[in-house]
């Protein structure tokens, strides 16, 4: 039997092939080891610490792309709209891998201690499965953590159907970082919008066949963000959302 080739090494039959990786679980030394010279496009959490690059602004070698990631300031914005949607709230803690938390930390923190919310982790190893997301959610609530920030590692999309029960199994209002979560089941979404990513992926490509060298293009990231709430379980939670939120929702699942 022939061992299976990962996503990076299927790019290396063809002369140039983009490719959107929603799940983001290629790594750069994934990418280069299947080639250096084809120019590759990827749709991405965050581009350095994924390590796909060095520099947002200078790329080099052959890959660049679209970050879904706006940087560490939308870590406030969601704990800003979570509170809104459940200003009783008296104690957050952030759901994610170790390996993430140091990147988010300071985002996060400033925007707790304007509100004079406690903080608290709930954090896990990779690789990681059902016993080790209840058991950071367990620890969460009883150390009286009763709203939830869930991170955008790549684990947590790929589980976006498992994280989401069991966070509303625990009872707690939480905001994710994609859209897919709040169709699971997940409370609020505050992401990058979807379609100016894609159309942003579309230029790079055309950019390169033209003949621009894609370590020249910039990875973007997302100007334009979407607000997305489910009422359904906003009302399974015991949640009133307030009239001036729901008003500012792109989208509402009912």
């Amino acid at each position: 039997m022939q061992p299976r080739r990962s996503r990076a090494q299927k790019l290396r039959p063809l002369p140039f092939s983009p490719r959107s990786n929603r799940a983001r679980t290629c790594r750069r030394a994934e990418l280069q080891a299947a080639t250096t010279s084809i120019p590759i496009v990827t749709f991405s959490g965050d581009p350095i610490g994924l390590g796909l690059t060095k520099s947002l602004a200078h790329p080099g070698g052959n890959i660049t792309g679209v970050s879904v990631s706006a940087g560490p300031e939308i870590w406030g914005k969601r704990v800003e709209l979570l509170h809104e949607a459940s200003p009783a709230m008296a104690k957050l803690a952030f759901l994610g891998p170790h390996n993430i938390w140091n990147a988010v930390i300071a985002a996060i923190r400033s925007a707790c201690e304007s509100r004079r919310l406690p903080l608290m982790t709930a954090l896990y190893d990779l690789p990681v499965g059902e016993p080790g997301y209840r058991k950071a959610i367990a620890d969460a609530v009883r150390e009286g953590a009763d709203s939830m920030i869930i991170s955008d590692a790549p684990d947590t999309f790929e589980n976006r159907v498992l994280l989401t029960a069991l966070v509303s199994e625990a009872r707690l209002p939480a905001i994710y970082g994609e859209r897919e979560f709040a169709e699971a089941g997940g409370l609020m979404v505050y992401e990058g919008d979807f379609i100016e990513l894609c159309q942003r992926t579309a230029q790079d490509i055309d950019a390169i066949l033209r003949g621009v060298n894609p370590g020249d293009v910039p990875f973007f990231q997302p100007t334009r963000f979407d607000l997305t709430i489910n009422l359904k379980t906003a009302e399974a939670l015991g949640l009133t959302i307030p009239p001036l939120l729901l008003a500012r929702a792109d989208e509402v699942i009912e």
